[in-house]
Protein backbone atom coordinates (compact mmCIF):
# COMPACT_ATOMS: atom_id res chain seq x y z
CA UNK A 1 0.00 0.00 0.00
CA UNK A 2 1.37 3.40 -1.00
CA UNK A 3 0.01 6.71 0.31
CA UNK A 4 0.45 9.60 -2.12
CA UNK A 5 -0.54 13.20 -1.58
CA UNK A 6 0.20 16.86 -2.23
CA UNK A 7 1.68 18.38 0.93
CA UNK A 8 2.65 21.96 0.06
CA UNK A 9 -0.34 23.23 2.06
CA UNK A 10 0.12 20.85 5.01
CA UNK A 11 0.72 22.19 8.51
CA UNK A 12 4.34 21.15 7.95
CA UNK A 13 5.02 21.40 4.19
CA UNK A 14 6.47 18.17 2.88
CA UNK A 15 4.76 16.02 5.51
CA UNK A 16 1.26 14.55 5.64
CA UNK A 17 -1.15 16.25 8.03
CA UNK A 18 -3.53 13.70 9.54
CA UNK A 19 -6.79 14.46 11.31
CA UNK A 20 -7.70 11.26 13.15
CA UNK A 21 -10.44 10.82 15.73
CA UNK A 22 -8.94 7.85 17.55
CA UNK A 23 -5.64 6.04 17.98
CA UNK A 24 -2.18 7.05 19.08
CA UNK A 25 -2.26 10.40 17.25
CA UNK A 26 -6.02 10.95 17.35
CA UNK A 27 -7.61 14.07 18.81
CA UNK A 28 -9.49 12.02 21.43
CA UNK A 29 -6.24 11.16 23.19
CA UNK A 30 -5.13 14.77 23.32
CA UNK A 31 -7.76 16.10 25.71
CA UNK A 32 -7.57 15.59 29.45
CA UNK A 33 -9.84 13.02 31.08
CA UNK A 34 -11.81 15.88 32.64
CA UNK A 35 -12.60 17.45 29.27
CA UNK A 36 -13.37 14.07 27.69
CA UNK A 37 -15.72 12.99 30.47
CA UNK A 38 -17.56 16.33 30.35
CA UNK A 39 -17.87 16.33 26.56
CA UNK A 40 -19.20 12.77 26.35
CA UNK A 41 -21.11 12.71 29.64
CA UNK A 42 -18.99 9.93 31.15
CA UNK A 43 -19.05 9.04 34.83
CA UNK A 44 -15.38 9.17 35.75
CA UNK A 45 -11.75 9.33 34.66
CA UNK A 46 -11.59 5.58 34.05
CA UNK A 47 -14.34 5.72 31.44
CA UNK A 48 -12.75 8.78 29.85
CA UNK A 49 -9.39 7.01 29.54
CA UNK A 50 -11.07 3.90 28.15
CA UNK A 51 -12.70 6.00 25.42
CA UNK A 52 -9.63 8.02 24.53
CA UNK A 53 -6.74 5.62 25.01
CA UNK A 54 -7.92 2.05 24.38
CA UNK A 55 -6.87 2.27 20.75
CA UNK A 56 -3.09 2.75 20.52
CA UNK A 57 -2.67 1.92 16.83
CA UNK A 58 -1.89 4.56 14.23
CA UNK A 59 -3.38 4.62 10.70
CA UNK A 60 -3.20 0.84 10.16
CA UNK A 61 -4.63 -1.30 12.93
CA UNK A 62 -5.25 -5.01 13.44
CA UNK A 63 -8.87 -6.02 13.99
CA UNK A 64 -10.21 -9.02 15.87
CA UNK A 65 -10.36 -12.28 13.96
CA UNK A 66 -13.84 -12.97 12.62
CA UNK A 67 -14.93 -9.35 12.86
CA UNK A 68 -16.82 -8.35 9.70
CA UNK A 69 -16.42 -4.74 8.64
CA UNK A 70 -19.06 -2.94 6.54
CA UNK A 71 -18.49 -2.89 2.79
CA UNK A 72 -18.45 0.34 0.75
CA UNK A 73 -21.66 1.21 -1.06
CA UNK A 74 -21.63 0.43 -4.79
CA UNK A 75 -22.33 4.07 -5.69
CA UNK A 76 -19.27 5.07 -3.69
CA UNK A 77 -17.11 2.45 -5.41
CA UNK A 78 -18.22 3.62 -8.86
CA UNK A 79 -17.12 7.17 -8.04
CA UNK A 80 -13.85 6.33 -6.29
CA UNK A 81 -12.54 3.11 -7.87
CA UNK A 82 -11.39 2.49 -11.44
CA UNK A 83 -10.08 -0.81 -12.79
CA UNK A 84 -7.24 0.38 -14.98
CA UNK A 85 -6.09 -3.19 -15.67
CA UNK A 86 -9.37 -3.89 -17.47
CA UNK A 87 -9.39 -0.57 -19.36
CA UNK A 88 -8.62 -0.39 -23.07
CA UNK A 89 -5.11 0.74 -23.98
CA UNK A 90 -4.21 4.11 -25.48
CA UNK A 91 -1.17 2.46 -27.07
CA UNK A 92 -0.62 -1.28 -27.55
CA UNK A 93 2.63 -2.30 -29.24
CA UNK A 94 3.25 -5.92 -30.15
CA UNK A 95 6.21 -7.29 -28.17
CA UNK A 96 6.61 -3.80 -26.72
CA UNK A 97 3.94 -3.17 -24.14
CA UNK A 98 0.83 -1.22 -23.22
CA UNK A 99 0.25 2.42 -22.26
CA UNK A 100 -2.92 3.74 -20.60
CA UNK A 101 -4.01 7.09 -19.20
CA UNK A 102 -6.63 7.86 -16.57
CA UNK A 103 -8.12 11.34 -16.33
CA UNK A 104 -11.23 12.95 -14.89
CA UNK A 105 -13.11 12.11 -18.09
CA UNK A 106 -13.05 8.47 -16.96
CA UNK A 107 -12.93 8.99 -13.18
CA UNK A 108 -14.50 12.40 -12.32
CA UNK A 109 -13.16 12.32 -8.76
CA UNK A 110 -9.68 13.02 -10.15
CA UNK A 111 -10.84 16.56 -10.98
CA UNK A 112 -11.14 17.24 -7.25
CA UNK A 113 -7.71 15.81 -6.47
CA UNK A 114 -5.92 17.70 -9.25
CA UNK A 115 -4.09 14.66 -10.62
CA UNK A 116 -4.11 12.25 -13.54
CA UNK A 117 -2.51 8.85 -13.95
CA UNK A 118 -0.63 6.90 -16.58
CA UNK A 119 -0.03 3.16 -16.47
CA UNK A 120 2.73 1.47 -18.48
CA UNK A 121 3.50 -2.22 -18.92
CA UNK A 122 6.74 -2.88 -20.80
CA UNK A 123 7.71 -6.25 -22.21
CA UNK A 124 11.24 -7.54 -21.72
CA UNK A 125 13.88 -4.99 -22.81
CA UNK A 126 11.28 -2.64 -24.30
CA UNK A 127 11.65 1.13 -23.96
CA UNK A 128 9.28 3.89 -22.89
CA UNK A 129 10.77 6.65 -25.00
CA UNK A 130 11.69 10.15 -23.72
CA UNK A 131 8.81 12.35 -22.53
CA UNK A 132 8.30 15.53 -20.54
CA UNK A 133 5.29 17.49 -19.27
CA UNK A 134 4.59 20.74 -21.09
CA UNK A 135 2.22 22.23 -18.50
CA UNK A 136 4.59 22.35 -15.54
CA UNK A 137 3.35 19.16 -13.89
CA UNK A 138 5.53 16.88 -11.78
CA UNK A 139 5.42 13.09 -12.08
CA UNK A 140 5.81 10.59 -9.26
CA UNK A 141 6.55 7.15 -10.68
CA UNK A 142 6.03 3.92 -8.75
CA UNK A 143 7.38 0.61 -10.06
CA UNK A 144 4.75 -2.10 -9.59
CA UNK A 145 6.50 -5.10 -11.12
CA UNK A 146 9.78 -6.03 -12.71
CA UNK A 147 12.86 -3.88 -13.04
CA UNK A 148 14.79 -1.76 -15.52
CA UNK A 149 16.84 1.35 -16.05
CA UNK A 150 15.68 4.96 -15.84
CA UNK A 151 17.38 8.12 -17.04
CA UNK A 152 16.24 11.68 -16.29
CA UNK A 153 17.66 14.74 -18.03
CA UNK A 154 17.31 18.20 -16.49
CA UNK A 155 16.41 21.47 -18.14
CA UNK A 156 20.06 22.31 -18.81
CA UNK A 157 20.71 19.08 -20.69
CA UNK A 158 22.41 17.46 -17.70
CA UNK A 159 21.62 13.85 -16.85
CA UNK A 160 20.48 14.03 -13.24
CA UNK A 161 19.55 10.38 -12.75
CA UNK A 162 20.81 7.17 -14.32
CA UNK A 163 20.02 4.13 -12.23
CA UNK A 164 18.43 0.71 -12.04
CA UNK A 165 14.97 0.52 -10.52
CA UNK A 166 12.85 -2.38 -9.30
CA UNK A 167 9.42 -3.20 -7.93
CA UNK A 168 8.54 -1.24 -4.81
CA UNK A 169 10.72 1.76 -5.65
CA UNK A 170 9.59 5.18 -6.82
CA UNK A 171 11.20 8.28 -8.28
CA UNK A 172 10.22 11.87 -8.99
CA UNK A 173 10.37 13.56 -12.39
CA UNK A 174 10.27 17.34 -11.80
CA UNK A 175 8.41 19.61 -14.19
CA UNK A 176 10.07 20.10 -17.58
CA UNK A 177 12.56 17.29 -16.88
CA UNK A 178 12.69 14.53 -19.50
CA UNK A 179 12.54 10.85 -18.57
CA UNK A 180 12.92 7.52 -20.37
CA UNK A 181 12.79 3.93 -19.11
CA UNK A 182 14.06 0.61 -20.46
CA UNK A 183 12.69 -2.60 -18.97
CA UNK A 184 14.89 -5.45 -17.83
CA UNK A 185 14.73 -9.06 -18.97
CA UNK A 186 11.52 -9.74 -17.01
CA UNK A 187 9.73 -6.58 -18.18
CA UNK A 188 8.55 -3.69 -16.04
CA UNK A 189 5.24 -2.18 -14.96
CA UNK A 190 4.95 1.30 -13.47
CA UNK A 191 2.33 3.91 -12.60
CA UNK A 192 2.86 7.67 -12.89
CA UNK A 193 0.93 10.15 -10.76
CA UNK A 194 0.86 13.48 -12.63
CA UNK A 195 0.12 16.70 -10.72
CA UNK A 196 -2.36 17.95 -13.30
CA UNK A 197 -5.89 16.92 -14.22
CA UNK A 198 -4.81 16.63 -17.85
CA UNK A 199 -1.48 14.94 -18.67
CA UNK A 200 0.04 17.17 -21.33
CA UNK A 201 3.01 14.91 -21.98
CA UNK A 202 5.24 15.66 -24.95
CA UNK A 203 6.88 12.75 -26.75
CA UNK A 204 10.37 13.45 -28.10
CA UNK A 205 11.04 10.39 -30.26
CA UNK A 206 7.72 9.61 -31.96
CA UNK A 207 5.53 10.89 -34.78
CA UNK A 208 3.94 13.22 -32.20
CA UNK A 209 7.30 14.83 -31.44
CA UNK A 210 7.98 18.53 -31.87
CA UNK A 211 10.68 17.50 -34.34
CA UNK A 212 7.93 16.84 -36.87
CA UNK A 213 6.87 20.49 -36.71
CA UNK A 214 10.30 21.71 -37.81
CA UNK A 215 11.43 22.06 -41.39
CA UNK A 216 14.27 19.76 -42.51
CA UNK A 217 16.75 22.62 -42.76
CA UNK A 218 15.97 23.81 -39.21
CA UNK A 219 16.41 20.27 -37.86
CA UNK A 220 19.65 19.79 -39.79
CA UNK A 221 21.15 23.06 -38.58
CA UNK A 222 19.98 22.49 -35.00
CA UNK A 223 21.61 19.06 -34.90
CA UNK A 224 24.59 20.08 -37.05
CA UNK A 225 24.28 16.99 -39.25
CA UNK A 226 24.14 16.28 -42.96
CA UNK A 227 20.86 16.33 -44.85
CA UNK A 228 21.15 12.56 -45.36
CA UNK A 229 21.44 11.92 -41.64
CA UNK A 230 18.59 14.34 -40.91
CA UNK A 231 16.38 12.37 -43.31
CA UNK A 232 17.31 9.11 -41.57
CA UNK A 233 16.64 10.66 -38.17
CA UNK A 234 13.21 11.99 -39.16
CA UNK A 235 12.29 8.73 -40.87
CA UNK A 236 12.98 6.86 -37.63
CA UNK A 237 11.08 9.41 -35.54
CA UNK A 238 7.94 9.18 -37.67
CA UNK A 239 7.95 5.38 -37.38
CA UNK A 240 8.32 5.27 -33.60
CA UNK A 241 5.64 4.77 -30.97
CA UNK A 242 6.00 5.90 -27.38
CA UNK A 243 6.77 2.25 -26.60
CA UNK A 244 9.70 0.79 -28.53
CA UNK A 245 10.04 -3.02 -28.64
CA UNK A 246 13.31 -4.76 -27.90
CA UNK A 247 15.73 -5.04 -30.80
CA UNK A 248 17.02 -8.39 -29.50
Amino acid sequence: MVFLGETSRSCIPGEFTYFLLSGGIGVMAGFSSEFTSRAYNLKNQEEANKLAKSQTGVLIIKIEEGLIMPQPHNDFLDKMVYNIDAASADVDVQKGGVFKTLTSSKLPFLEQTGISISHVELDANAMYSPTYTVNGADRLVYVVKGSGNVQIVGISGKRVLDTNIKAGQMFLVPKFFTVAEIAGSEGMEFVSIITSTWPFVEELATKKSVWNALSPIVSRVSLNVTSEFEELFMSNVTKNSIIIPSTN
